[in-house]
């Protein structure tokens, strides 16, 4: 053989070589359900992309532009802001509420001697200085300039983008669907241009892009291709809709339900399961179903499971006049099955007949409530039951007392010794009308 032959014999060995060398050291991206996501990185350079870019528009609104151009920059700065916006609900949710929040003055009460009043500075606020009709003062449009210039680079250098697993970027995924068809196709976040299918648009474009960066992960390639088919979709009726004739219910039925599900089989195919733990139900694939929202993460800590049994002895205490001082009122006296649940007066009647301070709220979706009464005392409807028993214009009664003329009765004493071990505890009376 000659020396040539032998020349090129050796050079295709060495560049065989090589290459099972990069081979080997190339690392494989995959699914670890115990571990941090391999995805990270690609991830995060997504999330710093958008952030960089939201920010790179909003320092350029100044006072000493014009009008018009600062439109601009703020779309331009919104557009990207709604890129990254699935990122930040998942892994920077205060920054995310405080960026986006509604232009409503905000009370916080730490006690009735210090009570502050806080103004937002977000991107709503802009939205309304920027596209008033009766125009804006450079004060208040340096004050929320001020700060949203100042908090999105902070957002992007204090990121916490480090050690997710696959399955929270699988639940920001889901949780970003959800967040479109409840708050961003109904115009929640953009009330001055109604630019809100445009901007969900934009969330989508993200979704496609954590979905793409997961190619790799996807055992079934044809889950893959539906999801692109599904996103282009769902885009394309996006932007061909109008604001105001937009068929929301349609657009939940078609493209939300249908996302859900391909969201549960994503879950299947990366062999990772989603945290029940949460306010939302993640094993449910359509917005509307009953169990969509997990009930016991509204539940106190410890609180018994909700069975029927416990439904109908609640129903029966709900009822029951004898569980008031004056021995003529139950909650059923001011929360009318037929009314809604309220009692159908602008304002509440007492036990003496004389007005309360305010209205007999709905019960309906109560359970759902984070605080209760207008200073948001109570944060669940076992303690807004103590706020009412101890009112003397309404049950005025102590919970003693309730416990008492509960243990008075034997039908209720069978009732607590099958479902609460036999404790006629307040609590336990609380959690069953509750």
């Amino acid at each position: 053989m000659s020396a040539f032959n032998y020349k090129w014999i050796l050079i295709v060995f060495v560049c065989f070589f090589l290459s099972c060398k990069n081979e080997e050291t190339k690392p494989l991206l995959a699914i670890n359900a115990n571990d941090q996501s391999m995805f990270n990185n690609a991830i995060r350079e997504h999330y710093f992309l958008a952030l960089d870019s939201t920010s790179y528009y909003m320092q350029q609104i100044d006072t000493a532009q014009s009008l018009s151009k600062n439109k601009e920059l703020f779309l331009k700065s919104r557009e990207w802001y709604k890129r990254v916006e699935p990122m930040l609900i998942a892994y920077d949710y205060e920054n995310y509420i405080s960026m986006n929040a509604p232009n409503l003055l905000k009370v916080e009460i730490d006690d009735h001697t210090d009570i502050k009043k806080q103004k937002p500075k977000s991107f709503q606020v802009l939205e309304e200085l920027l596209y008033s009709e009766e125009g804006y003062s450079n004060e208040d449009l340096n004050t929320v300039l001020e700060y949203l210039k100042i908090r999105i680079p902070f957002v992007r250098k204090n990121h916490i983008l480090i050690t997710q697993r696959d399955r929270h970027h699988l639940k920001m995924i889901r949780d970003a669907i959800v967040n479109v068809a409840t708050k961003g196709i109904t115009g929640f976040d953009s009330p001055m241009l109604a630019n809100s299918l445009n901007e969900a648009v934009y969330n989508y474009k993200t979704l496609q892009t954590v979905l793409d960066i997961y190619k790799e992960a996807f055992r079934n390639n044809t889950l893959y291709v539906q999801w692109k088919k599904e996103i282009s979709s769902t885009i394309d009726d996006l932007q061909s809709a109008n604001f105001d004739e937009f068929d929301r219910y349609s657009f939940i039925r078609l493209h939300t339900n249908t996302q859900l599900e391909l969201v549960d089989k994503t879950a299947n195919d990366w062999g990772i399961e989603l945290s029940q733990s949460r306010a939302l139900d993640p094993k449910v694939t359509n917005l509307f179903d009953k169990n969509f929202f997990n009930m016991k993460m509204f539940s106190t800590q410890r609180a018994p499971d909700i069975t029927e049994e416990r439904i109908e002895l609640g129903r029966q205490l709900f009822n029951d006049t004898d569980l008031s001082g004056s021995g003529t009122i139950s909650c059923a006296t001011c929360h009318i099955a037929e009314k809604a649940f309220t009692d159908g007066h602008k304002i509440a009647k007492g036990i003496n007949g004389q007005d309360l301070q305010r209205n007999s709220p709905t019960l309906t979706y109560a359970v759902y409530q984070r605080s209760l009464f207008y200073d948001g005392r109570a944060d669940g409807l076992e303690d807004q039951i103590v706020g009412v028993t101890n009112n003397e214009n309404e049950f005025h009664i102590d919970l003693e007392q309730l416990e008492e003329k509960i243990q008075e009765k034997s039908a209720y004493k069978v009732q607590f010794d099958s479902l609460y071990d036999g404790k006629i505890t307040d609590m336990n009376v609380r959690n069953a009308i509750a």
